[in-house]
């Protein structure tokens, strides 16, 4: 199976090493006369800068530095210099850098240093000579890589959640028939019991594996995501029914074969939930890309359900009702408690054998436009927790209603209020 790769000393993540980043550059002896700097320049108007050797050492001279110094002031420059040397040209605030140091670090060092210097070529020192690089190679490349990181699973390197609604909305914006967009949903079945028992190196090697095993699946359109722990996602386009059993029944059959890690071989099983956009339809807050992974979510719950490891798909909108529903509900229930949508009422209980009344049943009602109104407590209690915080949950996000009082007790009526 595929392995981890180690990243290069003092590099984190995908974030190259200035190493990886530098260029070869043009070597001077400390003793090479200005006059033969300054013809090497001219012969090549290419040229950014040299690099001055001197027992062992290295600094970095650029054209800037000697068209400068030539100039002087006065344009006597190359007249009071025409004896010096290669090394008496160098400033005295040269500034280099290992070659394993990340792009990061470098930028920050870079960042210390007074304004009128952070903007020279930086020299750059590895096993196999100096380098250099450009202040604006390390910058822009440095903002490549944190959009990379910020769109990419740091660990498998497949896109993210984001990357795959970025990517998504524009497969399917560009799609002439909707009917042949799919979704897999896909979770890893027994994951847990591997980080358990295994510990996350060997939970982590599998995801990469997994992850490994699911690019050879999907075609080079597709897109492919991990989204989540041991969850994975994958947009097919132009794909019919046949074909998308086909790659869904290959990615249950890819997670069955052992994955080896420090000698032993590791089982897990995927549950993979399918849907295809004419499952779904449009639906009102909804874009196409997400109700398609919440009917694929919905379906590879089914799948677990129905015993793990096989491939299920939603029967019509009536089984895919409560899943459309309840995410409804999930995202309306924020506006809800913003808005004090809930009305608290209380309602006498009475002994039917004595015609006692003797406590009040506080019944929290909620009417929203869209769901339907009066909905009993049961309908949206359940999700109250995760989409709103403790705060939220409070009191205050209820309208005023008459506290009970002993008056409702002796009164012949029990009414609502």
């Amino acid at each position: 199976m595929s392995t981890i790769p180690d990243a290069p000393p003092n590099c984190v993540g995908r974030v190259v090493c200035l190493a990886d980043l530098a260029t070869s550059v043009q070597q001077v002896t400390a003793t090479t006369p200005v006059s033969e700097i300054d013809r090497v320049f001219r012969a090549n108007r290419q040229l950014r800068s040299l690099v001055v050797r001197e027992d062992g050492s290295f600094f970095l001279l650029t054209r800037e530095q000697v068209e400068f110094t030539l100039t002087g002031r006065l344009g006597y420059g190359r007249g009071l210099h025409a004896r010096s040397t290669a090394i008496q040209m160098v400033p005295e605030n040269s500034f280099a850098l290992p070659g394993a140091m990340s792009l990061a670090n470098a930028a920050q060092r870079i960042l210390e240093l007074l304004e009128g210097n952070r903007y020279r070529d930086v020299l750059v020192l590895t096993d196999e000579g100096p380098r250099v690089v450009s202040v604006s190679q390390i910058f822009e490349r440095l903002s490549t890589e944190f959009r990379y990181a910020a769109l990419h699973d740091s660990l498998t390197g497949l896109p993210n959640r984001r990357q795959l609604e970025e990517s998504g909305a524009a497969s399917i914006e560009g799609t002439v028939d909707m009917t042949r967009i799919a979704v897999l949903y896909i979770d890893l079945d027994g994951f847990k019991a591997i980080n358990d028992t295994f510990g996350h190196q060997a939970g982590d090697e599998i995801l990469v594996g997994f992850a490994d095993r699911l690019r050879d699946i999907v075609r080079p359109a597709d897109v492919l995501a991990r989204i989540g722990g041991d969850e994975f996602a994958a947009l097919l386009v132009d794909v019919d029914d046949v074909q998308l059993l086909a790659i869904a029944d290959q990615v249950v059959l890819g997670a069955s074969v052992p994955f080896v890690c420090d000698g032993h071989l590791l089982h897990v099983s995927a549950s993979v939930g399918i849907a295809m956009a004419g499952d779904v339809g449009a639906e009102r807050e909804l874009s196409w890309l997400d109700a398609l992974l919440r009917h694929a979510d919905g379906a590879m719950l089914k799948a677990k359900q129905a015993g793990k490891r096989q491939v299920a798909r939603l029967d019509g909108h009536g089984e895919a009702a409560p899943i459309v529903r309840n995410a409804l509900i999930r995202r309306r229930l924020p506006q809800a408690f913003a808005t004090r949508a809930f009305n608290l009422h209380y309602q006498p209980q009475m002994d039917l054998a004595s015609g006692d009344r003797s406590a009040v049943e506080a019944l929290l009602r909620w009417t929203d436009p869209i769901l339907a109104p009066s909905r009993p407590p049961n309908s949206f209690r359940s999700w109250s927790c995760p989409a709103t915080s403790t705060a939220s949950g409070n009191g205050s996000s209820t309208r005023s209603a008459p506290r009970p009082d002993s008056g409702w007790m002796r009164e012949p009526r029990a009414e609502s209020q």
